[in-house]
């Protein structure tokens, strides 16, 4: 089990060479709250000692907490978002804990219903906090999750992580689950021949700001900074092109209901229509 969580902090190293990594923002890796967890802390700072500057305004700070936890913050900096408390990734309590043992009400699990979980692979091509692709899971889907933000993709390797170590079911969800520092639009070679190709393609781009962004909770108003900071282009089309260049049997895009269409063609061949954004 040991060597299960050694292997998920690791498999980010290689899809991070030639990626932008921290250029577009300032992020301090802070000491840990467990002495514990200070190998841990070193290792991400010698992964990342050469993206820790910039020239952006938005400044984010990551840490072990008490919990052991990586998590993400807001540095005091920014004013909208200061008194927001460290936030993680964690498959195993709230929402997410609820979710999991729920995966048939899920609109997404819906969606694949005519696919055998057993031997269907989904591409979540934009990952963002993973909450669909552990969903995917714990209805017995393999999935490999892209994430091109480097902060996102450690968050999430780190839930992984101690999603694995958490009961033997846990362990058994999590090794359904590959997270890959890349941007999907433009996967490189030496990954689309490492992982299995898809049945299915999943597309979650980043919702909208509203127009009421303080009602936003924290988790998205952070991931909507990080995206903003880290963002190389918002072309659905790009993505939605890339994701049918897989030749997948069904390519699943998610939108807000009341938003915009990803793009304006191809019509999608069915919808199902959930309850709230």
């Amino acid at each position: 089990m040991r060597l299960k969580r050694v292997a998920l902090m690791q498999s980010l190293i290689p899809s991070l060479r030639g990626f932008s990594s921290f250029d577009s923002m300032k992020v301090n890796i802070l000491d840990p709250v467990r002495q514990c967890d200070l190998v841990k802390t070193s290792m991400l700072r010698e992964k990342h000692a050469a993206a820790l500057s910039s020239r952006n305004e938005f400044s984010f700070d990551l840490l072990y907490d008490e919990a052991g936890h990586l998590s993400i913050r807001p540095s005091h900096k920014v004013e909208s978002l200061k008194h927001f408390k460290p936030f993680s990734i964690d498959f195993t309590s709230g929402k997410m804990g609820y979710r999991s043992s729920h995966v048939k009400d899920e609109m997404i699990v819906k969606a694949l219903k005519k696919f055998d979980c057993s031997s269907t692979v989904v591409w979540d091509m934009t990952a963002g906090l993973g909450r669909d692709s552990f969903v995917l899971a714990c209805a017995g889907f393999r999935v490999v999750m892209f994430e091109k933000s480097v902060v996102i993709a450690e968050l999430l390797a780190d839930g992984l992580s101690r999603l694995s170590l958490h009961d033997k079911e846990s362990s058994l969800i999590a090794s359904r689950m590959d997270i890959y520092n890349v941007n999907s639009s433009n996967i490189p070679n030496d990954v689309l021949s490492s992982i299995p190709r898809p049945n299915v393609c999943l597309l979650d781009p980043m919702f909208p700001a509203k127009k009421k962004s303080a009602h936003a909770k924290k988790d998205m108003q952070i991931l909507q900074r990080l995206l903003e900071c880290e963002s190389e282009d918002g072309n659905g089309k790009v993505l939605l092109d890339a994701a049918f260049a897989q030749a997948p049997s069904k390519v699943v895009v998610k939108r807000p209901i009341n938003g915009q269409p990803l793009v304006d063609r191809p019509k999608p061949n069915y919808s199902l229509e959930g309850k709230t954004n």
